[in-house]
């Protein structure tokens, strides 16, 4: 057993010079270590070289069951529990007082809200949820750009944008970043999902693959997606008794806007409530994809399919002179930045103020 003892001790000694970041000792330091090598029952060996503890000045080594390592997943790397496994002691870029072992090439991370710390892959740091009760046990590397959230219902956790809440579908353990007043809700017989309003659901039609979120019970279909109602149009009274004017000089008729490119390039029109701006010449952007797609008898029938639905923020119609595809968009592009190749029945209409 002496032999094994001084032959990870020197293991240790050869290795901590090996590597840049751990401490290369001295004469005497070596000794000490050796000694202590010696002297303790079952010491494990110094691994990756003995440290100085910015915090405390304490001398430390990282030894073999020292170090944290990252559990990787489908989302994220979150942190989980000490290995028997080797490490090389770092410090926070931020908080350079905060550090510990780490399997290279990860490096120590530390929440200066949560007081926590731990090991994450380079361009990324350590969060907690705070706002969670009880503080759930794992924290997420996340991008620099994001932060912990957990789902309040399920206790799964995810890295999102701040002010974006994360929703889960436990039995799946699919998710999203939701906004504010929005929840996860997934179509477990087509296995695709979306944040949906209160009192709404994700439903996928099978016959097409598209979904959308429907209110509760109702399938996406026609009956959730194309059954908007018709623009209002309020006929003008017929006078039974008509009475002959005093000749006057006539006003000039009021024409309706074009509706219909080239003319009704830039064109604002009112279809229930809802002013938009006609593009001939510019469609929704191609990097954002339709929601829901109808087949539509014109610009102001697609129109007031848009206005009757709170989340729609744009659309595409392909005029082709007959029935016209009528391509719904939640993302406000106003005006739309997509190029619409000459010659093509294509046109779009954003409303002038986001939804």
């Amino acid at each position: 057993m002496v032999g094994l003892t001084l032959n990870r001790c020197a293991l240790a000694l050869v290795l901590a010079a090996t590597f840049a970041n751990a401490v290369d000792p001295s004469p005497a330091e070596k000794k000490k270590w050796d000694d202590k090598c010696k002297a303790t029952p079952g010491y494990k060996g110094c691994y990756w070289g003995p440290y100085k503890d910015p915090k405390t000045g304490q001398d430390g080594c990282c030894e073999k069951g020292n170090v944290s390592i990252p559990r990787s997943s489908l989302k994220d790397a979150s942190l989980m529990l000490t290995e028997d496994i080797q490490g090389v002691f770092s410090t926070d870029p931020v908080a350079t007082l905060e550090g510990g072992c780490c399997l290279d090439p990860l490096k120590w991370s530390h929440d200066t809200s949560a007081q926590k710390g731990g090991c994450c892959p380079d361009n990324t740091h350590l969060t907690w949820d705070l706002t969670y009760q009880p503080t759930t046990p794992l924290g997420l590397c996340c991008p620099p750009e994001k932060v912990t959230s957990t789902d309040r219902t399920t206790g799964q956790n995810h890295c999102c944008h701040p002010g974006l809440t994360y929703s889960s579908h436990l039995a799946s353990g699919q998710g999203e970043c939701c906004e504010p007043g929005k929840t996860f809700s997934f179509d477990d017989a087509a296995q695709k999902g979306d944040c949906c309003d209160a009192g709404q659901e994700y439903k996928v039609d099978p016959a097409t693959g598209k979904g959308g979120c429907c209110a509760a019970g109702v399938d996406y279909t026609c009956e959730c997606s194309c059954n908007a109602p018709k623009p209002v149009v309020t006929p003008n009274p017929v006078n039974p008794n008509p009475v002959t004017p005093n000749p006057v000089t006539p006003n000039p008729p009021v024409v309706d806007p074009p509706t219909t490119c080239p003319e009704a390039q830039g064109q604002k029109i009112t279809v229930d409530g809802v002013e938009y701006e006609i593009q001939c010449t510019y469609a929704v952007s191609s990097n954002y994809e339709a929601y829901a797609e109808h087949t539509t008898n014109g610009l102001q029938e697609c129109m007031a399919l848009c206005s009757a639905d709170p989340q729609c923020n744009g659309a595409n119609i392909w005029d082709d002179g007959a029935s016209d595809g009528c391509l719904l968009f939640k993302e406000w592009e106003y005006p739309a930045t997509g190029l619409i190749t000459p010659g093509d029945p294509l046109m779009s209409f954003v409303p002038v103020t986001k939804r």
